[in-house]
């Protein structure tokens, strides 16, 4: 009886528990993302705002350190000694509730440091490269997501880009991430006998740069890592990247997203974005109850395809064979994507060109009607004046005697009054020779005989 009302008050207690962190009405989780990484990098940026994202979307109470190992610049023992020195005397009287770390070094860092550190605090890993990492870490603590990268599907993805394709030129460091890059496309260069992988040796990059410059245009190159040359020299993803373009001749591939920058066509690529957000997902689930031990660490992320269609176009590489299902950046908007994307400007354009062919056929609606009254009257006027218009023909009755002409009334009247009524003509009169020599005889026959 007593065991049953134990587990009865246990099971109240985890209830309440749950429903406190629901609700919000717990205290904040006490909550430290360790970067491998330095504050600025894009991959590590990416990560820790899909975590912050998550929590704040999910509305989960938690109170967020942030710490950067800076490992990309500074990588040694004795440093990694002093980071433990430093985390011991910062964190001394905090107690964590989860640990997240981004990239391989964190997790290195709390694998060898961590139990001396934060105790037995639950660690969720992400952005981690070392295949055998599920085999060395205490899964009691440890959970987590692999950053599984897809160098054999990029090279497919290069295949198809290129048929009939030879030989990859495959560059990288020998930094923890380029070591990692390494062994991982190692494993699967027996699935593509027919090409022939060179990996670029450990030099300056001066010297990298004047082997890459020998390389013909038919060899793409396959980045996987660049962060440091042999002299120690740093770079970052832009600054690698827009130097590789000036001296390679061939198209470059990659398997990071963050190197899908100015003079990189593509390739099968991750995202941090996911990684965090996975990330975050566990870290709430521990903070309900769950143990790292019962949360699978997840190895497999589903990577996309991408192609920057402006590169490829560059480097003369023919689009049509690029993926249907391949997201492609950078290309050149068709007629739809530009309504799509301006579609408030088009309406408003499309309605001014309709408000203008509406005015434009009022105004030539009114002139056609115009026009129509103009001919109307000009019709009308014609038509007057054809009745106005006094002709003669036909038979006229004509006095053989007098030469009287009977109009149709039947009236006789003069020759000229008849012809004055129905013609325009207007008469003066004269005497013909005849008539005066017969009327005035003195007169015009003395002149005759003059």
């Amino acid at each position: 009886m007593k065991i049953r009302i134990i587990i009865l008050i246990l099971i109240s207690l985890l209830s309440i528990s749950q429903t406190a962190w629901s609700n919000g009405d717990a205290e904040p989780a006490k909550i430290l993302i360790l970067n491998s990484y330095h504050h600025g990098f894009p991959w590590t940026d990416a990560i820790v705002h899909a975590i912050q994202m998550y929590f704040s979307k999910e509305e989960i109470p938690a109170d967020i350190c942030v710490e950067y190992m800076d490992t990309k610049r500074y990588l040694s023992s004795i440093y990694l000694q002093q980071l433990n020195d430093i985390y011991r005397i910062k964190y001394a009287s905090t107690g964590f509730d989860c640990i997240i770390s981004s990239d391989d070094d964190a997790l290195n860092f709390l694998i060898k440091y961590g139990r001396s550190l934060f105790g037995k605090t639950p660690v969720v890993f992400t952005g981690i490269n070392s295949l055998n990492i599920t085999e060395i870490i205490d899964r009691k603590i440890f959970t987590g997501v692999m950053e599984e990268e897809s160098p054999a599907e990029t090279i497919k993805l290069m295949q198809k880009l290129h048929p009939g394709l030879k030989s990859i030129y495959a560059i990288c460091d020998y930094t923890t991430t380029g070591r990692a890059r390494y062994n991982s496309i190692s494993k699967i260069i027996p699935q593509f006998k027919e090409i022939s992988f060179k990996f670029s040796p450990d030099l300056p990059v001066k010297d990298l740069f004047a082997e890459i410059q020998r390389l013909d245009e038919e060899t793409p190159l396959l980045l996987l890592a660049y962060f440091k040359d042999r002299n120690g020299r740093i770079f970052f993803y832009n600054d690698f990247t827009g130097r590789l373009k000036t001296h390679a001749r061939g198209p470059v591939y990659t398997v990071a997203l963050n190197y899908l920058k100015e003079g990189v066509i593509g390739g099968v690529l991750n995202s941090p974005e996911k990684q965090g957000t996975e990330a975050a997902i566990m870290v709430a689930r521990i903070l309900n109850g769950e143990i790292p031990e019962r949360i699978p660490v997840i190895e497999k992320v589903h990577n996309s395809a991408v192609v920057d269609y402006r590169e490829a176009v560059k480097k003369r590489v023919d689009v049509s064979l690029i993926p249907d299902d391949a997201e492609v950046i950078n290309r050149p908007p068709d007629f739809f994507d530009f309504i799509i994307r301006n579609k408030t400007y088009v309406i408003y354009l499309t309605l001014i060109f309709l408000s203008i062919t509406v005015l434009i056929l009022a105004v030539s609606i009114i002139s056609v009607m115009r026009i129509n009254r103009l001919r109307k009257k000009i019709v009308s006027d014609l038509a007057n004046a054809l009745l106005d218009v006094k002709t003669l023909s036909g038979l006229l009755p004509i006095c053989a005697s007098c030469k009287k002409i009977r109009d149709d009334r039947g009236y006789w009247s003069q020759i000229e009054q008849y012809l004055e009524q129905h013609s325009d003509a207007e008469f003066t009169h004269s005497l013909c020779p005849d008539c005066a020599k017969k009327l005035y005889p003195d007169i015009f026959n003395g002149e005759e005989k003059k």
